[in-house]
């Protein structure tokens, strides 16, 4: 009878701490056999080992010292339940726009944060400032040329304000990838596409002025660098930058020609949802489906602006 008391008190001394253990990944070195270390380790815990990618394998163990001699380890990191949901933005046609998922870009929170705002300044094709995806984002606006930058008969200066800081988590819609931007909107384009490079110049300089900490410029061309250009002279880029910090944001051009004006900071370009390079520019108060090769980008379109 003692025999067996004594027996039962021993079992029960061993379950909690059986219970005490946690599981622990270790990483694998470079060069070492994934089986020999993985038996290794079972042979230090008594416990089975689970393969977690290439260069890892999980165990349980009472603590991360026990596995610490084991040949072939090269770290050790107990795992914790520290996954959870993230934020997904109420904007009705969020779950097609595929690139945001590409690049978790709300994956950082768990509801909507209250972050400081940017200024960013779109020079472009003026916007349909009546758009209620955008009214609220626009603080001010100027054309450079002879009609109102709060029309956009074109439609890609729309599309890119909206890509950048359409209102998010306001129910309709698209949302934004810049969501705590503030729009300053500078129309540059002539009624014909084209866009002179003292226009460019000028709506860089009010941008500035007005506060830009961005400047998106979705165009671009070739020129002799030989060449002075004004646009550089009036901007002060050749003799250092603005007073204020900004960056520029331009792409190449559509045909894939080196792009030697302008020469900014920062240089964008779109990836279809395959992953490859597409070159050709988004046309896109609605919201509409612009296709760009085989891959569809969502995005906003003008009133009276028909999808291209």
């Amino acid at each position: 009878m003692k025999r067996l008391l004594l027996a039962s008190f021993v079992v029960a001394l061993a379950v909690p701490a059986q219970a005490s253990a946690a599981r622990f990944a270790i990483g694998i070195q470079k060069g070492a056999d994934e089986q020999s270390v993985a038996r290794r380790v079972r042979a230090v815990t008594g416990q089975p080992v689970t393969k977690i990618g290439a260069f890892a394998v999980s165990v349980r163990a009472r603590h991360a010292g026990e596995l610490a001699s084991v040949k072939g380890m090269s770290w050790v990191e107990r795992m914790r339940p520290t996954r959870r949901l993230s934020f997904t933005p109420n904007d009705p046609l969020v779950n097609r726009q595929w690139y945001l998922g590409r690049i978790h870009a709300f994956d950082a929170w768990p509801q909507l944060p209250t972050l400081g705002t940017v200024r960013v300044a779109v020079l472009d094709s003026g916007v349909d400032s009546a758009h209620p995806d955008l009214q609220s984002q626009i603080v001010d606006g100027r054309s450079f040329v002879s009609s109102s930058w709060e029309t956009d008969t074109n439609g890609h200066g729309t599309f890119v304000a909206g890509e950048i800081a359409a209102a998010t988590n306001n129910g309709i819609g698209i949302a934004a990838v810049g969501f705590p931007a503030e729009l300053l909107i500078a129309k540059i384009v002539r009624s014909d596409g084209t866009i002179s490079p003292d226009a460019e110049a000028r709506a860089i300089r009010w941008a500035v002025d007005r506060g830009a900490r961005v400047i998106n410029m979705s165009f671009g061309g070739v020129r002799d660098p030989r060449r002075a250009d004004p646009a550089l002279e009036l901007r002060g880029l050749s003799r250092g930058p603005p007073a204020r910090p900004r960056r520029e944001l331009a792409e190449p051009r559509r045909n894939g020609a080196d792009l030697l004006e302008p020469r900014p900071p920062v240089r964008g370009c779109r990836r279809s949802r395959r992953g490859d390079l597409f070159h050709a520019a988004a046309r896109a108060h609605s919201v509409v489906q612009a296709q760009l090769r085989s891959s569809g980008v969502l995005g906003l379109r003008p009133d009276g602006v028909p999808p291209r």
